[in-house]
């Protein structure tokens, strides 16, 4: 991805690394790399803390690593047409997952 893509291969390994942490496997990782790639180049932001924000939120969420580049898209799409970038979002998703979490669980 370093070779094809305005980031490096180390900022790609980083994303990558923050992917394998959040329990995706190689598939995932390599299948869901383009969508944060993406959201990073759109919102400007730093690919590893965008990928760390995509999974983190993914997982709280309780979505799977199949639908990273939907959710990744659906995040450049709200940055885009809002006052807020996706760092603010992740700080939000923060506070906001518990909650959901809470609520699948007695329904």
């Amino acid at each position: 991805m370093g070779a094809t893509t305005a980031f490096s291969a180390t900022e790609s390994a980083q994303a990558m690394e923050y992917m394998a942490m959040a329990g995706w496997k190689t598939t995932d990782i390599t299948n869901g790399l383009a969508g944060v790639m993406n959201l990073a180049a759109a919102s400007g932001e730093d690919l590893a803390a965008t990928s760390d924000i995509v999974t983190d939120a993914m997982t709280a969420f309780g979505m799977s690593a199949e639908e990273s580049t939907h959710f990744a898209d659906v995040l450049a799409k709200a940055a885009t047409n809002s006052n807020i970038n996706v760092g603010m979002m992740g700080e939000t998703f923060k506070y906001v997952a518990p909650f959901i979490n809470r609520f699948r669980r007695k329904n």
